[in-house]
Parts: C-alpha cells; sequence; structure tokens
C-alpha cells in the first residue's frame, strides 16, 4: 500500500510541502473544528451545569444525548468532562 502523502512529497519542493502540509491542517481544524470539538460542542462550563441531568438520564436507561447533543458532543472532545460524566455514571450506578 502506497502512502499518498510520502509519494507527493517526493514531487513538491520541500518549502511548498510544509505549505501544503499547513493548508491540510488547516482544512482539518475546519472540518472538525477547534481540537476536534464539533460545532455542536457547549463547551465544558454548559456540560458541568447540566451534567448531574445527564447522569440521571443516563442512570434511568434513556439516552441524555438526545435531549443534550451539545454535551455529547462536548463528551466525546473533552476527555477531562468525559471522565466526570463516566464517574458520576458510576456512581449513580452504584447506589
Amino acid at each position: 500500500m502506497t502512502n499518498d502523502v510520502h509519494a507527493r512529497s517526493r514531487l513538491i519542493p520541500k518549502g511548498e510541502r510544509t505549505r501544503v502540509r499547513i493548508i491540510d491542517a488547516a482544512r482539518l481544524i475546519c472540518e472538525l473544528g477547534a481540537a476536534g470539538t464539533t460545532l455542536d460542542d457547549v463547551g465544558c462550563d454548559e456540560a458541568m451545569a447540566v451534567l448531574h441531568i445527564y447522569v440521571d438520564l443516563a442512570a434511568a436507561g434513556q439516552d441524555p444525548a438526545e435531549r443534550y447533543p451539545g454535551v455529547a458532543a462536548h463528551f466525546a472532545a473533552c476527555g477531562a468532562c468525559a471522565e466526570d460524566f463516566a464517574g458520576l455514571l458510576m456512581a449513580a450506578a452504584s447506589d
């Protein structure tokens, strides 16, 4: 299997390769959002504001992502907040 990036890099001068990498990175950021987040990501503050409700819904067997898709998107992108959610969900499940 040939790696297209390496094949292209041999055909493009070094300065141009850097420019191409920067453009590719910018395109990826635009597609995925900054730091891999999406435009639906509500951020840490809003996710933490509804975390208790999100945990209660999940513990009750409901899909909290239906009600709070922005929070679900945030948990997918933010490991710290996702860990908080997982810890609280485990605590709620042990009650």
